[in-house]
């Protein structure tokens, strides 16, 4: 796995929940005008609120790329749910959230994240056959 494997997770991730935010402000709105620059606030704060698990991401990536396993599907899929897990408790202890409504947020983020990560592996995959038949 390299840098750009573990950015394009968290940029799936993130599109994945941008795409699913828009669509339900939409309908939501039953598609009312002036929806352009809202969709562009729910992206701006998306990403703002994702840089943090980026950056643990990246740092993790640093530090268990330096052992150089070739099974890195479990501990990403750790890192992922744990990520998520984080930010349930941020939520609950210092933003006081709704704990139910918190709940389809962190389990919409984590869906959206673990399914980023099968989409990236199943590139690595292919990329990884591909050197091999070379």
């Amino acid at each position: 796995m390299r840098y750009k494997d573990v950015f394009l997770i968290w940029l799936i991730a993130d599109g994945l929940l941008a795409a699913g935010s828009i669509i339900l402000s939409l309908i939501s709105s039953n598609f009312a005008d002036g929806e352009f620059g809202f969709a562009l606030v729910i992206i701006a704060y998306g990403i703002a609120f994702s840089l943090p698990s980026l950056a643990v991401m990246l740092l993790f990536h640093a530090i268990f790329n330096s052992s150089r396993k070739s099974n890195y599907q479990g501990p990403y899929l750790f890192l992922i749910i744990v990520i998520n897990l984080l930010y349930l408790l941020m939520g609950r202890f210092f933003l006081d959230m709704i704990l139910s409504n918190y709940m389809y947020l962190i389990g919409s983020t984590t869906l959206a994240g673990l399914l980023a990560f099968a989409i990236v592996d199943r590139m690595i995959r292919k990329r990884l056959k591909h050197q091999q038949a070379d």
